[in-house]
């Protein structure tokens, strides 16, 4: 999630308000939580949309985290969501990140126990194709393939792949 933070040169006890406010990214490789009885681990992979970018400041306004409340008002302690959405994200291409596809791996396959995927990604490779100059993005047919491929590799390692529906 997002965090705001105010950044100054040299050391200082204090940071005043008029220093102008930004937002960076928190990184964690990983949690490791051992409980009584393993849960469902469901990982949120996406873009923007996935990672929160257009959740309020400070929330936890995130669909993967709306989500996990959700579940776990339904069903207590027997799911955990991972949010692995990347702003700017392509499922085919790299944009400002490594694609889904070639982040799979790391992002979903070697998470521990990882049951299921959502995979809400597409839209970046839809709207454009990166790059300097503005050019079209990739087809239905390109999408297609690349939705298989991701299919086809979780489910090589047990994994359910649910796939969202892209914005307009």
């Amino acid at each position: 999630r997002r965090t705001e933070l105010r950044v100054v040169d040299g050391r200082q006890a204090t940071v005043a308000d008029s220093v102008r406010l930004s937002y960076q990214q928190n990184v964690f490789s990983a949690v490791m939580v051992q409980r009584a009885e393993r849960p469902q681990v469901i990982v949120a992979l996406g873009d923007s949309i996935t990672e929160g970018a257009t959740a309020r400041r400070g929330t936890f306004n995130q669909w993967p985290e709306r989500l996990a409340q959700r579940l776990q008002e339904a069903c207590p302690d027997r799911f955990v969501v991972l949010n692995q959405g990347i702003s700017g994200n392509k499922l085919l291409d790299p944009g400002r990140s490594h694609s889904a596809l070639s982040r799979l791996d790391r992002d979903v396959i070697a998470v521990a126990d990882a049951d299921q995927v959502i995979l809400l990604e597409g839209i970046n490779d839809i709207r454009h194709g990166g790059g300097a100059q503005p050019v079209p993005g990739r087809n239905a047919a390109d999408m297609m393939q690349g939705y298989q491929q991701v299919a086809t590799r979780l489910h090589a390692h047990g994994i359910r792949a649910w796939l969202g529906t892209l914005t307009p």
